[in-house]
């Protein structure tokens, strides 16, 4: 198995986690072609790996990636085919964006993308691998910034009235963008 620094990967309470890098290279810094498909190529290796050698113990699978867009679109590809070779298997593709996407795939239902945008709020994802009704019952999220999207890291957002009806202010990391009465929050 091929060991690249950013990889990590553990089996927690039947649930297998791999950490990859596949950042989106911008023109600037595109490595090599032939070292880039190396790279796609080690990433897809090291999943599959991990699969074949967790497959007994395993409930799911949640990978944890930059993208899976742009030149990084190999590696997803190789990605739906270890989805459809472990159809029973639900796996969670837990991207790092600069908007928030989720997606499920008819070839693939075992396979469920979640892209979280840049703010400054955590989100919070529940597994139930006993769950019923699908792949998204199985992975659960709550975006608590229900009413943000769009690359904002550092700026803490200020709503117009009525823009996010039933807002919260209740942390400094997220002013304004909690839902009342969930984790916590107070309304103002």
């Amino acid at each position: 198995m091929r060991t690249i620094p950013s990889f990590f990967a553990f089996l927690l309470e039947g649930v297998l986690f791999l950490g990859q890098g596949l950042p989106v290279p911008q023109p600037q810094n595109m490595p090599d072609p032939d070292e880039w498909d190396n790279y796609l190529e080690a990433n897809a290796n090291w999943t599959r790996e991990h699969f074949v050698a967790n497959v007994e113990q395993m409930r799911a699978a949640v990978i944890l990636s930059h993208s899976s867009a742009g030149p990084v679109e190999p590696y997803f590809e190789e990605l739906k085919k270890i989805a459809s070779a472990y159809e029973q298997i639900p796996i969670l593709l837990l991207e790092d964006n600069h908007w928030f996407e989720y997606e499920t795939y008819r070839e693939e239902p075992n396979l469920y993308r979640i892209a979280l945008d840049d703010t400054v709020t955590p989100t919070s994802i529940a597994i139930d691998t006993d769950a019923k009704g699908g792949i998204t019952k199985i992975f659960r999220y709550n975006r608590r910034c229900w009413c943000s999207s769009g690359h904002r890291p550092t700026k803490l957002m200020k709503y117009s009235s009525g823009y996010c009806d039933g807002v919260c202010d209740t942390n400094d990391l997220c002013a304004g963008e909690n839902i009342c009465g969930i984790d916590g929050a107070t309304c103002w």
